[in-house]
């Protein structure tokens, strides 16, 4: 497998098992929720302190391969919901400071 298919597959792996996960423990937490929802917060709260520590770990102190980091922190914790949300904010200030518009209106 070339090297473009082999980051491919780790980064679809980790997504993959990530997701299932980010799923599973938002349904049990928010199932014992009826109000407001703790499963969301909760998945956010330990998707951002474990990217958070995770990668403070491996640049100040671990040595890991590339393919770990596709794995765990682009792939597995990558796509939790606040990196999405601050990845679209920082596309939308990019373009406004462009003085293009955010987002397609909608009709």
């Amino acid at each position: 497998m070339s090297d473009g298919w082999r980051e491919v597959a780790l980064v679809g792996a980790g997504g993959f098992f990530g997701a299932a996960g980010r799923f599973l423990v938002s349904g049990w937490i928010g199932a014992r929720a009826q109000h407001f929802p703790y499963g969301t917060l909760a998945v956010n709260l330990i998707g951002s302190l474990a990217l958070g520590f995770l990668v403070t770990l491996l640049a100040e102190r671990v040595f890991a391969g590339g393919a770990f980091r596709l794995l765990a922190l682009v792939g597995f914790l990558g796509r939790s919901p606040p990196s999405r949300r601050s990845a679209t904010r920082r596309c939308c200030c990019g373009r406004a400071a462009a003085g293009r518009r955010c987002a397609p209106t909608s009709a």
